[in-house]
C-alpha cells in the first residue's frame, strides 16, 4: 500500500512521523510505498527530505498549492490499492494499519476508514464526525469526550479526520478526488467523505486503528476566520440537500439528545446505506495549472490583509 505524507515546513516533526510510520507499518508487516508531497515546503524541509529519507518518491513544487492538490498528486502517483492520507504532526500506534487493513476487506464497500484519533495526553480527539444540516460539525458525543474504553466496534460516521484516512485508489478516482477549491485545506475531509457517502461507499471510524494527533495550530486564527466559513459556503452548495434532513443548529448549541440522533443515523448506514446519486462523469483530477494554485493563494492573502486591516482600522490609529 501506499502512505501519502503532505509537508510544509517543521523537518523535525515530519522525522518523528515517518519513522514511527515506517516501523509501525514492518511491525504490522505491511509493505508500504512512501509519497512525500513538499507543497511550498521550506528549505529544511527539501534538505532533511533529501538528505534522510530515502526510497521516498517526492513530488515538489515552490506555491503553496494547498492540502487537497497535495493528497491528490499524491493519489495520482500510488500504484497501490490502498492509500493511507498521514499528516506530519501525527504519531501512529502499533496495529494502525494491520487494523484498517483487516477492516477494509471485511467491509467491501468501505472507501475511508479513520482511526481513533488521540490527544498526547491520551484522551480522545475525534473518533469520527457528524455533520448537521447546515454542515456544521459535531463529534459524536456531548461534552467531554468518553473515555477510549468507550470507543470498540467499527462504526459508520458521516467523515472521519483527515489527520489519516485509509482509503480504496478507486473509491477516490470515482468521486474525482479530493476538491481543491477547498483552499487551503479546511473541510477537506468532511466533503470527500460526504462525496463518497453520495456516490455508494461507506466511511468507518476503526477505533482498534489508533494515532496520536497534536494539531500543530499551523494556520492563524485570522485566517481561520476567512477559510472556515468560505469552505463551508462551498460544501453547502455542494452537498445541502444531502444532507437537508439533519439537525439545523451549529454544534456549539446542539442539544445531547440532538447529538444522539445524528449519531445514531450515522451509525444505521452500515445495514441501512442513505440514497446515493452515483455519478460515472468523473474519475482521477487532472493537475491544474500552476497559475490556478498562484490565483488561489493571491485571492486568500487579499481577504487575509483585508480583514487585518479592517481589524486595524475598528481599533483606531495608536497614539504615539
Amino acid at each position: 500500500m501506499t502512505i501519502v505524507v503532505p509537508v510544509i515546513r517543521d523537518p523535525d516533526r515530519l522525522r518523528r512521523c515517518l519513522f514511527l510510520a515506517i516501523d509501525v507499518a514492518h511491525q504490522d508487516e505491511v509493505a508500504v510505498d512512501l509519497v512525500l508531497v513538499l507543497d511550498g515546503a521550506s528549505d529544511d524541509v527539501h534538505h532533511f527530505v533529501t538528505s534522510d529519507v530515502a526510497g521516498a518518491t517526492v513530488l515538489s513544487w515552490p506555491e503553496r498549492r494547498g492540502f487537497a492538490a497535495g493528497l491528490n498528486a499524491g493519489f495520482r502517483v500510488a500504484a497501490t490499492q490502498y492509500v493511507a492520507v498521514l499528516q506530519d504532526d501525527v504519531e501512529v500506534q502499533p496495529g494502525w494499519l494491520r487494523s484498517t487493513l483487516k477492516t477494509a476487506h471485511h467491509y467491501p464497500r468501505a472507501a475511508a476508514i479513520g482511526s481513533l484519533v488521540l490527544w498526547p495526553d491520551r484522551t480522545v480527539q475525534t473518533a469520527g464526525a457528524v455533520i448537521g444540516g447546515d454542515g456544521f460539525t459535531v463529534p459524536p458525543w456531548f461534552g467531554d469526550p468518553p473515555g477510549r474504553e468507550s470507543f470498540v466496534d467499527v462504526r459508520t460516521v458521516d467523515y472521519v479526520s483527515a489527520s489519516t484516512i485509509l482509503v480504496r485508489r478507486e473509491a477516490w478516482a470515482a468521486v474525482g478526488g479530493f476538491d481543491e477549491d477547498l483552499y487551503p485545506g479546511i473541510y477537506v475531509d468532511a466533503d470527500f467523505c460526504t462525496a463518497l457517502w453520495n456516490s455508494g461507499w461507506q466511511v468507518l471510524c476503526d477505533p482498534a486503528s489508533v494515532i496520536i494527533h497534536t494539531r500543530s495550530g499551523s494556520t492563524p486564527s485570522s485566517l481561520k476566520a476567512i477559510v472556515w466559513p468560505a469552505n463551508r459556503t462551498r460544501f453547502m452548495a455542494k452537498w445541502s440537500a444531502f444532507v437537508s434532513d439533519r439537525q439545523l443548529r451549529p454544534s456549539i448549541s446542539m442539544t445531547a439528545d440532538e447529538i444522539a440522533q445524528e449519531v445514531r443515523r450515522a451509525r444505521s448506514w452500515l445495514d441501512s446505506p442513505p440514497p446515493t446519486t452515483i455519478r460515472t462523469n468523473l474519475g482521477p483530477p487532472v493537475e491544474s495549472p500552476v497559475d490556478v494554485y498562484v490565483r488561489r493563494e493571491r485571492d486568500l492573502l487579499r481577504k487575509h490583509v483585508a480583514q487585518l486591516q479592517a481589524e486595524l482600522d475598528a481599533q483606531g490609529s495608536p497614539t504615539r
